[in-house]
């Protein structure tokens, strides 16, 4: 980044201003604007995201049920084999998830 002299006030300005901070002078036309290379923004869409965010939860209330019929009757409780399976579903919905991203944004 080099320093140059406006054409309009004589102020420095950088070399990659677009105009003079000082006077306004337009110092790169529209042509040298419109030629830098353009910045690729990859989003996920929104149904991956709501998967995830679905999943995660139902992952917490999975483990939450899983450890209190741990607590409460070992692995007798019925509370331990629904939270599990809650868990698990929720686990296959991340990988889901994540893979759905992946697959959209290749």
């Amino acid at each position: 980044m080099a320093l140059i002299k406006c054409p309009e006030c004589g102020h420095e300005v950088s070399d990659e201003a677009l105009s003079c901070p000082n006077c306004g002078h337009p110092l790169k036309s529209i042509n040298q604007i419109t030629q830098q290379s353009p910045v690729t923004i990859e989003q996920t869409a929104k149904k991956w995201k709501v998967v995830k965010l679905v999943s995660a939860i139902f992952m917490i209330i999975g483990l939450f049920l899983f450890l209190r019929g741990l607590s409460a009757g070992g692995f007798e409780n019925a509370k331990t084999g629904l939270g599990f399976f809650i868990a698990f579903v929720s686990f296959i919905g991340l990988l889901v998830g994540k893979f759905g991203a992946w697959w959209t944004n290749r």
